[in-house]
């Protein structure tokens, strides 16, 4: 039974990554412009604001939503405002964000491992997201080892996938497309981010 429930979160998790989204946006952006190792620092950044949520989910965040129901909604407004600034900057990049990159060195590394945690921390759908997953499958009586797994397990798939998606994107040659196109790829991206925000104020 506990293998079938770690087996199904895994699915669930592996899934929810896959969903394309602003989390992809952010991780292509950052391998287009400074290769794999941007890319891979997104990534993993990503991975770790999905921990957070993950962590405070399966220790508790259901019962302080439950208690508060005025922190979702503001995590939720937190959450779309961020993404209509990130909309807002790709649409007005005039001569697209992704072609002004020269090479590697010119995406600073902390500057794409601040992409992917707060893409990830300021998207209340995450949150929402596993307040849905775990709520079917943790007990707050079940060992804080076993909690702590089923976080872990999210964690690992996402920062998984997303490497995955940087690597593929990160040569030089995908990179010299996506700067071909950057105009496209920046406004894409901040119709993604837009339409992002405005889904979560409307839901």
């Amino acid at each position: 039974m506990m293998d079938f429930q770690w087996l199904t979160i895994g699915t669930v998790c592996l899934l929810g990554a896959m969903s394309p989204g602003p989390s992809l946006a952010v991780v292509v952006r950052n391998s287009a412009v400074g290769g794999r190792s941007c890319g891979l620092v997104a990534a993993w950044s990503h991975a770790a604001g999905v921990g957070v949520y993950a962590l405070a989910t399966v220790f508790g965040l259901t019962a302080l939503v439950a208690q508060y129901p005025a922190f979702t909604r503001g995590v939720a407004l937190a959450g779309a405002a961020y993404l209509f600034w990130l909309g807002v900057v790709a649409l007005r990049s005039a001569g697209g964000r992704s072609g002004q990159a020269t090479g590697p060195g010119a995406m600073n590394l902390i500057a794409s491992a601040r992409d992917g945690f707060a893409i990830a921390l300021m998207n209340p759908k995450i949150a929402l997201f596993f307040l849905a997953l775990f709520s079917g499958f943790v007990d707050s009586q079940d060992p804080a080892a076993s909690r702590a797994g089923m976080a872990l397990i999210a964690v690992v798939i996402d920062g998984a996938w997303y490497s995955l998606m940087a690597a593929s994107i990160g040569y030089p040659a995908q990179r010299a497309m996506f700067r071909a196109h950057a105009v496209t790829i920046d406004r894409l991206s901040g119709c993604v981010f837009v339409g992002a925000a405005c889904w979560i104020l409307l839901g």
